[in-house]
C-alpha cells in the first residue's frame, strides 16, 4: 500500500461508500461512481484504480492519489505440481503472508492467513517460528480478493479455511471483521467457511454464539495435556479438559453442528495405538469428526513423518473406537512449502522465543 492512500478494503463496503460519495461531491462527480468502483473492488476484481475503466480518465487520477485498492500487495505466486497454489502478499511494512488455493471437485477452497507468522508457536509448524503482526480484516478480505481475481492456477472459489498463519480466536478483531465482511460484502456465505484454532479462552464460545453457520475446527494433535503442551507451547492456557468443554458448549450454541478435529501424526510421538485409544475416549459424546494428517517436513523442526502403514495403523484403531468420521486427508502444496505446517517457511527465524499477543 502507497503511504498515505486509503485501501477501499479498509472498512466494510457501506462506510467505504459514504466515505467515496464525499470524496465524489468535492471533486464535482455524480454520487453513483461510488457503486461503480465498490463494483470494481468486490465482483469484477480490479486489482488498481486504473483497471476501473468505465470511470472518467480524470476520475480515476484523482481517485488513485487518495485511494489505493488494497492493503495487501501480490508479490509472487508458486504453483504446486498438484494444482496447489501459494500466493505470498507483502504488507505496507513489507511483512509476508502467505496464502494457498487448494483444487476440490467444484473449485478451490481458499487457506486464508489472519498473520505474518503465529504467536502460538506449534513447533511442527514453520509459520510458528516467526510473529510480526495480526492482519486487520481488510487484509484477510484482500487475499480472498486478490486470490479471486488472479485466474490461472488459481480457481475460482468454493469455501474458506482460515488455516493459514495466525490464530484466528487470538486475532479475535481481524477474524470477526473478516467473518462479517466476507458475507455481508464479498457474498460468501457463512455455510462455505471455517476457523479453525488451537483453542482460545472464551472464544470458541464466541463464534458459536456470532457466527454459528461458521464451521469451526481444532487443531488438537493429542489427547494429552503433556503431550499437546509439547508440541504447542500456548496449549498450556487451556487445557484439554477446558477447550473439550468450550466444543461441547459451541455444539449446544450451533445446533449440534459437527466439529472437525485436526490431528498431525507425528512418528513416535502421537501415533501409537494408546494415542489412537485416547482422542477416541476424548470425542466420545461430541458431534466431531476427524482429519488425520500425516506430518509435512519442515526445515527446523525435529519430526518424522508416520510410514503409510504407521498412518493406516492408526487410522484403523481409531475408526475401532470412534463413532464419527475419520478421513486420512492428502495435503497438496508440498512442492511450493504450501502444505499443511509449511506456510511461511522461507521466512521462518529460527525457534527462538516468541511473542504472544491478543487482539
Amino acid at each position: 500500500m502507497s503511504a498515505g492512500r486509503f485501501p477501499l478494503t479498509a472498512l466494510r463496503a457501506e462506510e467505504t461508500r459514504r466515505r467515496l460519495e464525499a470524496f465524489l461531491a468535492e471533486a464535482g462527480a455524480p454520487a453513483y461512481r461510488a457503486r461503480q468502483i465498490l463494483a470494481w473492488v468486490y465482483d469484477r476484481g480490479a486489482r488498481s484504480i486504473e483497471e476501473m475503466r468505465d470511470l472518467p480518465h480524470g476520475l480515476r487520477a484523482a481517485l488513485a492519489e487518495r485511494f489505493v485498492v488494497h492493503s495487501l500487495r501480490r508479490e509472487r505466486e508458486a504453483p504446486a505440481g498438484d494444482d496447489a497454489c501459494k500466493h505470498l502478499f507483502l504488507t505496507r511494512e513489507g511483512h509476508p503472508v502467505e496464502s494457498v488455493s487448494i483444487p476440490v471437485p467444484d473449485g478451490a477452497t481458499y487457506c486464508l492467513s489472519v498473520a505474518s507468522g503465529c504467536p502460538v508457536g506449534c513447533r511442527f509448524c514453520a509459520s510458528g517460528t516467526f510473529f510480526n503482526r495480526f492482519l486487520a480484516p481488510g487484509e484477510i478480505v484482500d487475499q480472498y480478493l486478490l486470490m479471486k481475481a488472479a485466474g490461472g492456477r488459481t480457481p475460482a472459489p468454493s469455501g474458506i479455511v482460515l488455516m493459514g498463519m495466525g490464530e484466528p480466536l487470538l486475532n479475535w478483531r481481524g477474524t470477526r471483521g473478516f467473518l462479517a465482511a466476507i458475507g455481508g460484502d464479498c457474498g460468501v456465505g457463512a455455510r462455505r467457511i471455517t476457523v479453525s484454532t488451537v483453542g482460545v479462552p472464551g472464544r470458541i464460545e464466541a463464534l458459536g454464539r456470532e457466527f454459528p453457520q461458521v464451521k469451526l475446527a481444532v487443531s488438537l494433535h493429542a489427547a494429552d495435556d503433556g503431550v499437546r503442551a509439547a508440541l504447542i507451547p500456548a496449549a498450556a492456557r487451556m487445557p484439554i479438559a477446558e477447550l473439550m468443554a468450550a466444543c461441547r458448549a459451541h455444539a449446544e450454541l450451533t445446533g449440534g453442528k459437527r466439529i472437525t478435529f485436526e490431528y498431525v501424526l507425528l512418528a513416535g510421538v502421537n501415533d501409537g495405538p494408546r494415542a489412537a485409544a485416547g482422542l477416541a475416549a476424548l470425542l466420545r459424546g461430541l458431534p466431531a469428526g476427524v482429519n488425520l494428517i500425516p506430518y509435512n517436513p519442515v526445515e527446523g523442526a525435529d519430526f518424522v513423518r508416520p510410514s503409510d502403514a504407521a498412518v493406516e495403523a492408526f487410522a484403523a484403531a481409531l475408526r475401532r473406537r470412534f463413532a464419527g468420521e475419520a478421513t486420512l486427508r492428502r495435503s497438496f502444496g508440498g512442492t511450493a512449502n504450501a502444505a499443511c505446517g509449511q506456510l511461511g517457511s522461507e521466512h521462518a527465524r529460527g525457534r527462538g522465543a516468541r511473542r504472544e499477543r491478543d487482539a
